[in-house]
């Protein structure tokens, strides 16, 4: 997206609408079997430390899921890479992964 100021007929400033993050990014959330969250999240750290490309923040929470996840990569294939190895991980029950809008990023 772009703007453009005018004085008279002349261009006086263009401001350009640059989108924050280049890289794709996921949010999952995880359910496991009950008091597993202590092995599965260094699982899931290790998983993400053999990739250079991915950038990930990972906490267990309370509610609904056990574990969130934030995965940042460099383009969709790393997440679904990424998303497939993560789903492997021995007492994860089950995983729902939302993709941010790059469109509604503020």
């Amino acid at each position: 997206m772009s703007v453009k100021l005018y004085a008279s007929s002349h261009v006086y400033a263009e401001i350009v609408w640059i989108p924050k993050y280049d890289m794709p990014i996921a949010y999952i959330l995880l359910n496991n079997k009950p008091d597993s969250e202590i092995e599965i999240i260094p699982k899931i750290k290790e998983i993400i430390k053999d990739s250079q490309s991915v950038k990930c923040e990972i906490q267990g929470v309370y509610g609904v899921y056990d574990i969130i996840a934030k995965v940042e990569c460099e383009n969709m294939g790393d997440i679904r890479s990424t998303l497939g190895k993560i789903r492997r991980v021995n007492k994860i029950i089950s995983t729902i992964t939302m993709l941010v809008n790059e469109e509604q990023q503020f």
